[in-house]
């Protein structure tokens, strides 16, 4: 992982989030725009892997955001 990259670590209760729900959480200074180009750039990953925008939070492993914002 480089400098830029996070490692999401969402708390128990927001399981049923989906993915892009929880980044907006996160980002509130984001338009919803600039958080689905995320996804589409493959910056938002499980076990390496892009994920859906659409997945559930509590169907992952693990969550991280490559490259930065």
């Amino acid at each position: 992982m480089s400098s830029e990259d996070r490692e999401l670590s969402p708390p128990v209760f927001f399981e049923g989030y989906t993915v892009i729900e929880y980044l907006a959480l996160l980002y509130p200074q984001l338009p919803r725009r600039s958080l689905q180009a995320l996804f589409a750039d493959g910056k938002v990953r499980s076990g390496g892997l892009p994920v859906s925008p659409r997945a559930r939070l509590g169907d992952l492993e693990q969550l991280s955001l490559v490259g930065g914002v």
